[in-house]
């Protein structure tokens, strides 16, 4: 029963700990946690192992999320991401893979976050950081430049002024690069082109491919890098797009 109990506060020292990494999205912080708790492993509570730790990774997967919503991660991208995580998981045999798409989760969620944080964290004006934070948070949508002025009751032509002015690039610009970055996490932790077509609110997976490769951001090493991910996503291989 002592140790049984030792190993209860140990999870929840390493679940507490690891949520606090991803809330503040410190890429540093997670690794010095990770080198000095190590990965969690979890008391098999029905004699099969595999299943308790996939149990265990499930609820990881969903705290992670909602930390990250929390941190001002897209609900839908969050909660899409989340679901991959768990489908995979489902499909694993092996306690190390298992383990490996938990700290892949992990990682994903930190870097989310860190991307929000590094870009909110700047010298630019309250409107701009705003503006920045209302694209985040509308991902999975086709925003127009006239409903994003709406939404600062200011005119196009004079928020468009400000926000290149601050970012040396325009609203439209801005918006589709923070798709593509999000494009770049979810095909790395094993998401379809066809799911990130459809989250991302493109008319298409041809279509989201075209402007994926058309920004110029399949290079040959990312390339190797999807297609190494696959191991926890066999299926993702036919569907990674292929390089520019």
């Amino acid at each position: 029963m002592a140790d049984y109990q030792r190993i209860l506060s140990y999870l929840y020292r390493y679940e507490s700990e690891i949520a606090e990494a991803v809330r503040k999205g410190s890429p540093d912080l997670l690794k010095e946690t990770v080198n000095r708790l190590g990965n969690a492993v979890v008391p098999s509570i029905t004699g099969d192992l595999l299943r308790s730790e996939k149990n265990y990774s499930i609820i990881v997967f969903d705290r992670l999320s909602q930390v990250a919503i929390h941190s001002g991660l897209n609900v839908e991208i969050s909660y899409s991401a989340r679901d991959n995580f768990i489908k995979d998981n489902e499909s694993l045999i092996q306690l190390t893979d298992i383990l490996k798409l938990r700290d892949t989760a992990i990682l994903f969620y930190t870097k989310q976050v860190h991307n929000i944080k590094e870009q909110l964290t700047t010298t630019a004006s309250p409107t701009v950081i705003s503006v920045i934070q209302y694209l985040r948070d509308n991902l999975n949508t086709n925003l127009k430049l006239e409903t994003i002025a709406k939404h600062f009751h200011m005119s196009e032509s004079k928020l468009q002024q400000i926000f290149k002015h601050e970012t040396q690039t325009t609203i439209q610009k801005y918006f589709l690069n923070l798709k593509m970055q999000t494009a770049k996490e979810l095909l790395s932790n094993g998401a379809k082109s066809s799911q990130i077509a459809e989250l991302l609110a493109f008319s298409s997976p041809s279509n989201f491919s075209r402007t994926f490769k058309k920004f110029g951001s399949l290079s040959k090493d990312w390339y190797f890098l999807t297609m190494a991910s696959a191991v926890f996503s066999p299926s993702m291989a036919a569907d990674v797009i292929p390089p520019a």
